[in-house]
């Protein structure tokens, strides 16, 4: 990697912190957020895709479509079930981390409803947050029952709820190959 490459980011990201950025910079009027600070900005992308995922669930089951996955961007949502057999979903290793780079991925299964995307999409945020140290009792203190990390080191830790369910599936695919 060039030197420039990896010394470009270090700035602006110096610089940002520089401009000390908090949620105090906020102002709320009505519907309309603004900043004091012009460093501090809200980025909404992550939970679109929750909310992507509920309005494509929606728009298929409105359509008649029985079953389907639907992936956005690593985010998915299941409809109904393929036939007899349930859905088999590979879940990702992604190696980057930056900025958080304790954690490398998290999966939390939500129960049905019209904003399963939304709420699952939404929930993961706190437990890259909080890492490995305290992903367990924040998953608690949140009420989710299924969740799985990936650290930075490659260990996966489950939720008990969560073993269950990957040892069912792995028993499944033994049986069926």
């Amino acid at each position: 990697m060039p030197i420039a490459d990896w010394i470009l980011p270090r700035l602006l990201i110096r610089r940002w912190l520089d401009a000390r950025p908090r949620m105090a910079d906020l102002r709320y009027q009505d519907n309309t957020v603004a900043s004091t600070n012009k460093a501090v900005m809200i980025d909404l992308g992550g939970y679109a895709k929750g909310y992507a995922l509920d309005r494509a669930a929606l728009i298929l089951r409105r359509s008649g479509v029985e079953a389907a996955l639907v992936n956005v961007g690593g985010n998915l949502i299941a409809i109904g079930q393929p036939g007899e057999r349930p859905w088999r979903v590979g879940i990702k290793d992604p190696r980057s981390g930056y900025p958080i780079d304790l954690v490398a991925s998290v999966t939390i299964i939500t129960a049905g409803g019209l904003d399963a995307g939304l709420r699952s999409d939404g929930n993961s945020k706190p437990m890259f947050i909080t890492g490995p140290a305290g992903w367990q009792a924040m998953a608690a203190q949140m009420g989710l029952a299924e969740v799985m990390l990936i650290d930075a080191q490659g260990q996966v830790p489950t939720t008990a709820p969560m073993r269950a369910r990957l040892a069912t599936a792995q028993q499944g695919r033994v049986a069926s190959e």
